[in-house]
């Protein structure tokens, strides 16, 4: 149970960190995306770009790498 509780906090730290690059990404994202003129397709490209930068965020955190400090290629 303990390492269940650990596993939680970490991914919650995680998340916590991944939140404060958030606003750099979806800026990245509505910029690359500007050209697309369908407001709901806009979304769901700058949605993807948000899922995948959170995947690569936690993938690269399970190496030992911060990735907060090169946020516009996590986003690229």
């Amino acid at each position: 149970m303990k390492r269940r509780t650990s596993s939680a906090k970490a991914l919650k730290d995680l998340h916590a960190r991944f939140l404060t690059i958030l606003p750099r990404i979806e800026l990245h994202a509505r910029i690359y995306f500007r050209h697309v003129k369908c407001p709901a397709k806009k979304d769901d490209c700058i949605a993807e770009v948000i899922a995948l930068s959170w995947k690569s965020f936690i993938r690269l955190a399970q190496k030992g790498k911060d990735a907060t400090q090169f946020v516009f290629a996590l986003a690229s």
